[in-house]
């Protein structure tokens, strides 16, 4: 019988006929596995996203809030470092701390603010990384977090942790401040006769102060 070439067989003879025929199939049958982005299709016909991963079942999941995946087709998420947090599901990155927040633990949904009359810097990790707020300063509580300002002029705070702007006394008569500095004397020929006072004023022509 003449040779018949089929693909890679050759058949000789019907005595090889039927070896070789089972031998084209499981070829064909090979030849026939769908791949997915050269995944086989015998082991999942999805493909995960980042932000997704992989269950057991082969199914696609979202990463749930407090983690992310930056992967493609992986197989688990990880969890937010301390400093960070994710409020959403499906991300494939966690978000900082900002300022005036901190978070100690992993897999954290949102960040803790510091306690009123203190500031903390972007990604602190714990309470202690709230610092007082500094003399001249008070604390504020704002939805961006906690923040210190500086007192207003005329007025400053000589104790740090000011939780509120009363902790700014006003300078006494005699003494000044523009604000950024303790209250200070008025110079040699100068004065303030209130209290709070932002600059001193010059004494009248013909008269003097000595400090």
């Amino acid at each position: 019988m003449r040779d018949l070439l089929v693909g890679f067989f050759t058949v000789s003879g019907s005595r090889r006929l039927f070896g070789n025929l089972i031998s084209f199939l499981c070829f064909i049958a090979l030849l026939s596995i769908v791949t997915v982005d050269g995944l086989d299709s015998t082991t999942t016909a999805n493909w995960c996203e980042s932000g997704q991963f992989l269950t057991k079942d082969d199914s696609c999941e979202s990463c749930s809030a407090g983690s992310f995946s930056r992967l493609e087709m992986a197989t688990g998420c990880l969890l937010c470092s301390p400093g960070f947090h994710q409020p959403e599901k499906g991300k494939t990155d966690c978000e900082y701390c900002k300022e005036g927040f901190y978070q100690p633990e992993y897999g954290a949904m949102d960040c803790i603010k510091c306690p009123l009359g203190t500031y903390g810097r972007a990604t602190a990790l714990s309470k202690l990384d709230c610092q007082p707020c500094e003399e001249g300063s008070y604390g504020v509580s704002t939805i961006y977090g906690e923040e210190c300002r500086e007192c207003d002029p005329g007025t400053w705070s000589y104790d740090e942790g000011s939780t509120d702007s009363d902790g700014c006394t006003s300078c006494p008569a005699g003494s000044f401040t523009p604000g950024g500095w303790p209250c200070t004397k008025c110079f040699p020929g100068t004065y303030a006769d209130k209290e709070g006072s932002k600059a001193c004023e010059r004494c009248p022509r013909g008269t003097m102060t000595y400090s």
